[in-house]
């Protein structure tokens, strides 16, 4: 029986068009990517979601490895949007009473951009890997949130867009899903009896 059921937040729930980063860049005569391999290189995401730089201090860096402080500024204001469909099945989970968490690389800035999305009370709790000091694929976050929560490894579920997550999730012993689509995690979490058919 599972008692909880872990969500990754961007590519699951939360989204960036890739279409609003390029035209930060048309904007700026930049070349197309520039940006993302600047901000994705595995030093600044490592150290921006563990806590050793703010957000704010991770897009100035942007703009420093791009030489564009003003485009990076552009880039870090860019929207995002959220998965109506997952949100619903977070909220189905919940009214069944089995408690709904997130859990996420993210930076200082989350409670900022969840009370922005209007979803800061949507989940019972948050794990955010900035303010445990540590992020996924680490094992350590997922046993940080299994001792939270306080049940067994297999009785958590845990879904996340990126397999090298699910897959340390696994290694602890919690059932995980890789995030394709709507309609697959729907079906997985019906089977494993967290929502309803109906």
């Amino acid at each position: 029986m599972i008692e909880a059921v872990l969500f990754d937040f961007d590519g699951v729930i939360r989204f960036y068009h890739e279409e609003d980063t390029s035209a930060v860049e048309d904007a700026f005569s930049l070349p197309r990517g520039t940006i993302g391999r600047a901000a994705y290189t595995a030093d600044l995401l490592l150290r921006v979601t563990t806590g050793s730089l703010t957000r704010s201090e991770w897009v100035a860096a942007v703009g420093q490895v791009i030489g564009s402080a003003d485009a990076a500024q552009a880039w870090g204001r860019r929207p995002a949007t959220t998965c109506p469909d997952v949100l619903q099945i977070v909220s189905e989970t919940r009214s069944r009473g089995i408690p709904a968490y997130l859990l996420t690389n993210g930076t200082d800035n989350l409670t900022a951009e969840l009370i922005e999305l209007g979803i800061a009370d949507v989940f019972d709790g948050v794990f955010n890997s900035s303010e445990l000091h540590v992020a996924k694929p680490s094992i350590e976050i997922f046993q940080i949130a299994v001792d939270a929560i306080g049940t067994r490894p297999n009785r958590i579920a845990f879904v996340d867009d990126i397999e090298e997550n699910v897959a340390t999730a696994r290694g602890l012993g919690i059932i995980g899903m890789r995030y394709t689509n709507v309609l697959e995690l729907r079906k997985w979490l019906m089977i494993l009896g967290v929502i309803g058919s109906g």
